[in-house]
């Protein structure tokens, strides 16, 4: 089957003029999901959408639940977003209170110190922790889409505080 591809990349029109792309690649100058409207000819036609290292940057702006019901709008049936590099407070916080993440924190800054929570409450409402992940999970396979935590690489300089999502509409 010969399906026409596209890749379509959406950012600041600041980033985009920094990217040399083939004229192939459409770049859409844009905040997702405000200027959507570019998009519109995409709806339910998109077989892959990636979000990489952006949610951090949607919970402090905007509502995530409303950010991924737009992304999903232009998914075509088995169509997949994921929703890559999202760091995890809590996480972070499992890793850095283990005896492994105690270790590497020790030999990192060469000292006895012991790592301390990233944040406590009220600073939480503006970070993503386990809550907002599992809530991201369960609520779109509510909605009768798949969805996976994924882990990341053990060789990525994050892994031990960032996670990956991936929605699948059925």
């Amino acid at each position: 089957v010969n399906k026409k591809q596209e890749l379509i990349l959406m950012d600041s029109a600041e980033m985009l003029g920094l990217i040399d792309t083939p004229s192939a690649i459409k770049k859409v100058p844009g905040k997702f999901p405000d200027a959507i409207t570019e998009l519109k000819p995409y709806i339910a036609n998109l077989d892959l959408i990636v979000a990489y290292s952006v949610m951090q940057h949607v919970i402090l702006d905007s509502n995530p639940f409303s950010f991924v019901d737009k992304a999903l709008e232009l998914l075509r049936p088995t169509g997949s977003l994921l929703l890559g590099d999202i760091p995890n407070n809590s996480k972070r916080n499992r890793y850095f209170s283990s005896e492994r993440g105690i270790k590497a924190h020790r030999d990192y800054i060469n000292s006895a110190e012991i790592p301390p929570p990233l944040v406590n409450y009220p600073e939480t409402f503006e970070k993503i922790d386990d809550g907002i992940i599992l809530g991201i999970l369960m609520r779109y396979r509510g909605l009768g889409f798949e969805t996976y935590l994924l882990p990341q690489s053990d060789d990525l300089p994050m892994a031990n505080r960032r996670e990956d999502i991936l929605i699948i509409k059925n």
